[in-house]
């Protein structure tokens, strides 16, 4: 599981108890990073093109984690 913020990582874990163990990231770390992706509603369209662009590159660094995640499972 991918989530943009350690907080949502937090949300997940206390609403689906029942995942326990089960490995979950921010999208930055999976990606070899350390942060998280900020929120950018209503912070103007700059704040959002400035969002996508982070997530693309991050999407694109942790293609290769991702697909040989998939492959184990």
């Amino acid at each position: 599981v991918l989530a943009m913020t350690a907080p949502q990582i937090d949300m997940l874990r206390e609403q689906f108890p029942e995942g326990g163990a089960k490995p979950v990231y921010t999208l930055k770390q999976f990606a070899g990073a350390v942060g998280d992706v900020e929120d950018p509603v209503g912070k103007g369209e700059a704040v959002y093109a400035a969002c996508l662009a982070e997530i693309k590159a991050h999407l694109e660094a942790a293609l290769p984690r991702l697909l040989a995640t998939l492959d184990h499972a």
